[in-house]
């Protein structure tokens, strides 16, 4: 809770511009197709309210929008829909050497996933622990760590090309982060009564309609309800890895669905699942349209994850921005005025510059092997 305390606005800015910086990290294939589907994302994002007039931008005069983009149409017509979209051109999801090697999965290959996660054990706790301050931070969500821990874990790699592949570490690093966000939303929530993220929220609406007094007192006057929830969840985690081990083998079995079948049961999930989070019909349309929107930047080398970055992070970035600026009177050096803050600049801009340094390093290597 007290390290929660210490991340104000200004430190907030900083970790906002670590999930930023991948947007250019993402796109060495193609840097201005990447860049523009970052800033695409960030136009996307300024949709809604102003921070300080409280005047609508970009809304077209729906209402619907006046609460910014609903994140839940957009991620699941960019992501879902966009690549269901895509399906729709093939039979299979996968080739059909592909088709064969699944076919004749063993559980050899479970394992050798199990073995894969402990070879890089060192990479899950970091990047899990990454996540669990992130998650203790309110408002900041798994979205957000997912985000951040790929980009430092493809930054200090020793094969940065291989991310975006199916590499083990960059999928062990969004995951093992998004877990330890989640368990990290709990942090707030029971030590100050602050819900730190969307899960934590609706945790905290249960707990309070039983009578239950969130914040310090919980650890006093109920600690069997507070430290239930640590085994519970520690309990919940070895059942997960006892259920899920044994039935990945057969899970796997889902690529061999044509997709003439597959895609329709794709489209109509997730077209309910955008409406259900707000329960309005114009969430349905909104998921429809950037589901096109997702398919032509695919179909055009465009990339959607810089669109989906820009938009989850460009209101976050400005908002604590504004924030800041507003409580130092307009004064912009108030964001290197933290001796956090200051040390998070810091690691960003070594961030940055720590693959240009790295591939000079080798390039040097490699004219000494000549």
């Amino acid at each position: 809770s007290q390290m929660g305390l210490y991340l104000r606005s200004v430190e907030m800015v900083v970790v906002m511009a670590f999930g930023l910086v991948l947007i250019a990290a993402i796109a060495t294939d193609d840097l201005v197709k990447g860049v523009i589907s970052g800033l695409f994302g960030l136009m996307l994002g300024a949709i809604g309210t102003d921070h300080i007039y409280g005047t609508p931008r970009a809304t077209f005069g729906f209402l619907e929008l006046y609460d910014s983009l609903p994140l839940v149409p957009v991620l699941i017509g960019l992501l879902a829909l966009s690549e269901a979209f895509v399906m729709v051109e093939r039979t299979f999801i996968i080739s059909k050497d592909n088709i064969k090697e699944v076919k004749g999965a063993r559980w050899e290959q479970t394992f050798e996933g199990f073995r894969l996660s402990i070879k890089y054990w060192w990479q899950l706790v970091w990047t899990a622990f990454l996540g669990l301050l992130i998650g203790i931070v309110p408002g900041a969500g798994a979205s957000i760590s997912s985000f951040v821990a790929y980009a430092q874990s493809r930054v200090f790699s020793k094969t940065p090309e291989l991310y975006g592949t199916g590499h083990p570490p960059g999928v062990i690093a969004a995951e093992a982060s998004n877990n330890g966000t989640t368990s990290g939303t709990l942090v707030p929530l029971m030590a100050i009564g602050v819900p730190g993220g969307t899960t934590a929220a609706v945790m905290m609406v249960v707990l309070v309609s039983h009578g239950v007094t969130l914040g310090p007192r919980l650890f006093t006057e109920t600690p069997e309800l507070a430290y239930g929830v640590f085994f519970a969840m520690a309990a919940s985690y070895a059942i997960m890895l006892l259920l899920i081990l044994p039935l990945a083998r057969f899970m796997s079995k889902v690529v061999l669905v044509p997709t003439q079948v597959l895609v329709p049961l794709i489209v109509a999930l997730t077209i309910i699942g955008s409406y259900a989070n707000r329960e309005y019909i114009f969430d349905m349309y909104l998921a429809l349209l950037f589901g096109v929107i997702g398919y032509i930047a695919r179909r055009t080398d465009y990339n959607v994850i810089g669109m989906v970055i820009g938009v989850l992070l460009g209101p976050l970035f400005e908002a604590y921005l504004l924030r800041s600026l507003r409580l130092s009177m307009g004064d912009i050096t108030t964001l290197f005025s933290s001796p956090i803050g200051n040390t998070l600049w810091v690691l960003l801009v070594v961030t940055m510059l720590f693959p240009y340094a790295r591939s000079k390093m080798q390039e040097r290597h490699r004219q000494k092997q000549a």
